[in-house]
């Protein structure tokens, strides 16, 4: 067996809001297909404002909110992973910017339905529905559109969307990274140990993951 042959086990921490949570989920993407079977991702909510008044709270007004994530947008779409990221697009919308909490209800319960995969799918069409199609995802119709493209069971899905059990799971995610003194997304815990944060390019990313395994 070489040197890198062994399980490498990654816990991702991801809010679908966080624009540098995307060139980090497509950059695992790039390394499980590297890898193959030796990569097991596992994912995990952080909410960064889990309700509308967040938005408020942290930046003022919702309008300055919206400058500040399309400040961030603008920076992620220069990335090579961020080149069909769309502020412009974003910045014509009339809704009031999305909050965290209902596209990461929808991630744990595709988690439920279909396992680690499943969330991952989910993050990533929410992402692009954001990132790319500046849809807002803190709307139950356009949650439930994705749903549907996800394959989920839709009847047993919007019964989960309104339940406090989602709620705890996604609280339950946050209070766990916190334990790990994460406090930001995107972050990465290793083989249960070693703790990345930030975004990071992907040689980078892939040497860190693969020398804390050795």
């Amino acid at each position: 067996m070489g040197k890198h042959d062994a399980t490498i086990h990654l816990v991702f921490y991801h809010d679908v809001l966080c624009p540098w949570c995307l060139p980090m989920s497509r950059r695992l993407h790039r390394l499980q297909q590297e890898l193959g079977d030796q990569l097991v991702v596992e994912h995990r909510c952080y909410a960064l404002v889990p309700e509308p008044e967040d938005l408020r709270h942290l930046f003022g007004s919702f309008a300055a909110a919206k400058r500040e994530f399309l400040a961030m947008w603008r920076e992620i779409a220069q990335l090579p992973e961020g080149a069909d990221v769309r502020p412009d697009r974003m910045a014509r919308r009339s809704f009031r910017f999305p909050h965290s909490s209902p596209a990461l209800w929808s991630c744990k319960i595709a988690e439920w339905q279909k396992g680690a995969d499943g969330h991952w799918q989910m993050f990533d069409l929410l992402q692009e529905a954001l990132f790319v199609h500046a849809e807002n995802i803190a709307s139950l119709r356009v949650l439930r559109k994705y749903a549907r493209r996800c394959g989920l069971d839709i009847r047993a899905w919007e019964h989960a969307m309104s339940s406090q059990a989602v709620r705890e799971a996604v609280l339950q995610d946050q209070q766990e990274a916190h334990r790990w003194g994460i406090f930001g997304v995107p972050a990465l815990v290793i083989n249960h140990q070693f703790l990345l944060q930030g975004e990071l390019p992907y040689q980078v990313l892939r040497s860190e993951i693969l020398t804390a395994t050795q």
